[in-house]
């Protein structure tokens, strides 16, 4: 493992989040996953592998419109309820 400089973690979740909502913006989330809900109310979500996080959202695609519900860890037993 790495050791890495004190005040890079903060850095990194922003960075990650960051790199998650550009993917986003571009429509170019390949990777996701159906978190739950079917047509118009699926919740996807995405990994921040680094931060292990997931962040769900709902995408719009008549309009063109993701919107970010949760970013959560994704460590935990059970997901969140959306």
């Amino acid at each position: 493992m790495v050791a890495r400089q004190q005040g890079e973690a903060p850095r990194l979740f922003a960075e990650e989040l960051k790199a998650v909502l550009d993917k986003l913006r571009s429509s170019a989330d390949a990777a996701r996953q159906r978190y739950s809900g079917d047509g118009d109310a699926t919740v996807w979500r995405l990994l921040m592998p680094k931060t292990r996080h997931h962040v769900y959202y709902q995408r719009d695609e008549l309009a063109d419109v993701a919107t970010v519900l949760l970013v959560a860890n994704a460590i935990s037993e059970t997901g969140p309820a959306l």
